[in-house]
């Protein structure tokens, strides 16, 4: 037993960096844009496609003046699903918040070690080995920690320095390989 406890935490000496991350209304839509797109890139681009599609269908339609209704059909056809792409993040995140009493108010702080890191808030505190993570995303403002394909770690890239962002990049990569994902 003692032995596991050893394995599952982060002894202080092992931390290189930190960061903290408040989970915001913003920042968890920010994430739920970048989950739905992640995967879905080439599906995404045929939807845009089709609607343009559409769109000209129903330009020319206007234009030509004798399907004037099928014109209008196409055109509000074309941006009703356009209007849907674009506020559906929104439209989960808002779902989930109705709920979520916890959004906004709790602050995580991450430490990084070089195998493992680990996560502490108000309600606890969980260590985890990088090799357990599905994949690790970053962006320009954040690392999606993916635990499954569904469940991540949000951690702010907001007020860390640049040597810091630089040297948690590297523990990822060296971590992960092909599993850590620069966008």
């Amino acid at each position: 037993m003692e032995e596991n406890k050893e394995i599952n935490t982060l002894e202080e000496s092992e931390v290189l960096y930190k960061a903290k991350s408040k989970i915001t209304k913003e920042n968890y839509i920010k994430f739920n844009n970048f989950h739905l797109k992640k995967k879905n890139v080439a599906i995404s681009v045929i939807f845009y496609v089709c609607i343009v599609i559409i769109y000209i269908a129903a330009i020319s339609l206007l234009l030509m003046g004798e399907h004037i209704f099928e014109g209008i059909l196409y055109f509000i056809f074309a941006t009703f699903f356009l209007l849907w792409q674009i506020f559906l993040p929104k439209i989960f995140v808002n779902r989930i918040l109705k709920t979520d009493k916890i959004t906004g108010k709790t602050e995580n702080e991450f430490k990084f070690g070089k195998e493992k890191f680990s996560i502490s808030n108000e309600y606890g505190m969980a260590t985890i080995s990088y090799t357990d993570l599905h994949r690790i995303y970053e962006t320009n403002e954040f690392y999606y920690l993916y635990l499954n394909n569904r469940q991540a770690y949000i951690v702010e890239k907001q007020g860390l320095r640049k040597e810091e962002i630089e040297g948690i990049s590297n523990i990822f990569k060296n971590a992960l390989g092909k599993s850590y994902i620069l966008k």
